[in-house]
């Protein structure tokens, strides 16, 4: 006989505690003209700046909790002892964004915005996917570098705010005697630019015609893409043929008035260079894929990398040799056969680092390939 399961006793009061939360998440939107996905999202905007009383935070907070207790507490197998090692508090995400907190706090500190060489996060093993998820917040950068283990939880998300609540609270008693380290490997990644001015001598160019259409994405499929940040990637990947460098792409973020503004600034190469500001998002991730669609949108009305014609500035990798600018960045109205690189009047050959050439900005010259 198959064994059957019942509905838990107390699910009209669970029913009616998650409804109370649900109203109070909708009249504070319409309240604030925001688009808040969580009560706690909602409840951290009134306290920073100030929009409701102190007493009205607390009745929405504990509302706010035993709602969620309501969702994710009592709901397995029953302790026959009775215990609850976790306890409820820490079921429940904390009020408030801890992550972010801890991220602008860092960004203080380094003077930038941390990248995942500097903060991240990890969680502890769970063997079958079962048990409480166990943060690890690792700030990278600090000297020397210090991890620190947030208490367990039953939401991964509560797991990750008490970790950045256990580093906040070792930036806090450090003060000033905070030491930041850019540490020997992210040093060793870093690649060295120089400004290349290209120009030409006594090169006939062909006719200008319509510049060559890059197949990368489509450009009407852009402004529905849900995943626009990673079509981006992959589009300037393409481009370029290497991977990105982190000084290439940088998200800029900032939190005000319970919304997310993300700027993304670009400066690959000379040829993908700009900021894309992104209208205010509830949620960051959001606000990321807005300026990204910006970014993406811009770059196929270019729909080459290549200069139109000469002379032209570049930034390049200085380990870019000779021969990779002659196939890359000469305009196709030029035949790139019949040409020859010239620096101070020296005939430059195509294996030579642009970077050995020891002068930024570098002035080459294209001329005709002379038969001796």
């Amino acid at each position: 006989m198959a064994e059957s399961f019942h509905i838990p006793g107390d699910l009209d009061d669970r029913l009616n505690v998650v409804k109370q939360q649900i109203m109070e998440l909708y009249v504070l939107n319409k309240k604030f003209k925001q688009n808040f996905e969580q009560l706690s999202g909602a409840i951290l905007h009134a306290q920073r700046n100030q929009l409701l009383d102190k007493e009205e935070i607390l009745r929405l907070e504990e509302l706010n909790r035993v709602a969620n207790a309501a969702k994710h507490e009592g709901l397995g197998i029953d302790d026959p002892a009775g215990n609850d090692e976790l306890g409820e508090d820490r079921d429940v995400v904390p009020v408030g964004d801890s992550v972010g907190e801890l991220s602008q706090r860092y960004a203080k500190l380094l003077g930038r915005d941390p990248v995942k060489a500097d903060l991240c996060f990890r969680y502890k093993p769970r063997p079958g996917n079962m048990g409480n998820f166990i943060a690890i917040a690792c700030l990278q950068s600090l000297d020397p570098p210090v991890e620190f283990v947030g208490e367990p939880s039953r939401l991964k998300q509560g797991a990750k705010q008490s970790a950045a609540v256990k580093a906040l609270e070792y930036l806090e008693a450090q003060g000033d005697n905070i030491r930041i380290t850019q540490g020997e490997r992210s040093l060793q990644r870093k690649r060295c630019w120089i400004n290349v001015e290209l120009s030409q001598n006594g090169l006939v160019a062909d006719s200008p015609g319509e510049a060559s259409e890059c197949s990368a994405v489509d450009p009407g499929v852009v402004r529905n893409s849900s995943n626009a940040k990673g079509a981006l990637l992959e589009f300037l990947t393409k481009e370029i043929r290497r991977p990105l460098e982190e000084e290439e792409v940088e998200w800029l973020s900032n939190y005000q008035d319970g919304a997310f503004l993300v700027t993304l600034v670009l400066d690959v190469e000379g040829w993908a260079v700009g900021s894309f500001v992104s209208s205010p998002f509830a949620r960051k991730r959001d606000a990321e894929q807005d300026a990204a669609k910006l970014a993406l949108a811009q770059l196929m009305n270019t729909r080459t990398r290549r200069p139109r014609a000469l002379p032209t500035t570049l930034r390049l990798p200085a380990d870019i040799t000779v021969g990779t600018l002659l196939e890359r960045y000469v305009p196709e109205t030029i035949d790139r056969n019949i040409c020859e690189v010239t620096w101070a009047g020296s005939v430059v050959d195509d294996p030579v680092p642009l970077g050995s050439l020891a002068s930024d900005p570098l002035s080459l010259v294209l001329q005709e390939r002379q038969a001796w």
